[in-house]
């Protein structure tokens, strides 16, 4: 599958966002105290807003890719810094899309996110906190051909057991730079089977659950590989909380009996409140 044309990893977008990071990194701080990582621990407590594009190919309905804007936003608790670094966090997707023939449709997308990490004490020290260990998240992306397919809808829903690696670099003492990864080692997944589902419209909400969880099986990196990249800086931080501007990619293949590809990618918007421990 190729990602290409107006809706391929905007090289515009990406040079505003290269921009605005250069820009504020040489922003004056008006921050008069900050919390200094290697000795205050915080609860930090918000949500995070995000605007991108959508690209999918599903050949279990159309050998035809699938493009269209969606938004996000997500709630999210972190604990940090010590020797170990906890988040948990709850959104929703929802966007458009169509093909190039302009039919088109819209997918939903509830999702979750825990991790918990180690501090790499070999890659930390003043300035620098580094965290590798597991996630465990679960994420269901459903579309709805409104055009092509009107009665039924197809999903791939996943749970897995990622990999997760943080690194946050203070740059001053009120910004701070991070870079998120995390991927996938093992996952249970499902999909609808080829005859697919009755109509939607006759089922109850209780019902869609049911069966976005049917047919679920095993695999792991062979058949599904999956990314998530997250590249942030601080626009100001204080002992009070943080606002911080990011970018967002967001990549899943599935290459079993039914293949699926998906696409995205953004700007971000974080806002998140502090609590500190110690």
């Amino acid at each position: 599958m190729q990602f290409s044309g107006k809706y391929c990893i905007h090289v515009w977008f990406l040079r505003i966002f290269a921009v605005a990071v250069m820009f504020l990194l040489f922003i004056p701080s008006s921050a008069q105290r900050m919390y200094r990582p290697e000795i205050r621990e915080t609860v930090s407590s918000g949500f995070y807003v995000k605007t991108h594009f959508l690209q999918f190919k599903d050949d279990l309905f159309s050998p035809l890719r699938y493009n269209g804007p969606s938004g996000e936003v997500n709630f999210l608790s972190i604990r940090y810094p010590s020797d170990f670094r906890s988040s948990l966090s709850l959104g929703v997707q929802a966007g458009y899309f169509e093909n190039r023939f302009s039919l088109n449709g819209w997918q939903l997308s509830p999702r979750f996110c825990f991790t918990y990490a180690a501090k790499l004490q070999g890659a930390s020290g003043r300035g620098v906190n580094t965290f590798l260990g597991p996630a465990l998240s679960g994420n269901s992306r459903i579309s709805f051909y409104t055009d092509e397919d009107p009665d039924h809808f197809y999903w791939l829903t996943t749970y897995s057991i990622d990999l997760f690696f943080v690194t946050e670099i203070e740059l001053e003492r009120d910004r701070i730079l991070f870079l998120e990864i995390r991927a996938p080692l093992a996952s249970m997944l499902s999909r609808p089977r080829q005859n697919n589902s009755p109509s939607y419209h006759i089922m109850e909400t209780r019902e869609i659950i049911k069966r976005i969880h049917r047919n679920i099986s095993f695999y792991t990196v062979d058949n599904l590989q999956s990314v998530n990249l997250k590249l942030m800086v601080d626009l100001s931080r204080s002992n009070r909380g943080s606002v911080t501007l990011g970018y967002e990619a967001d990549f899943t293949r599935f290459s079993g009996s039914s293949p699926v590809m998906y696409f995205n990618n953004g700007i971000l918007l974080r806002v998140m409140f502090d609590s500190h421990l110690r």
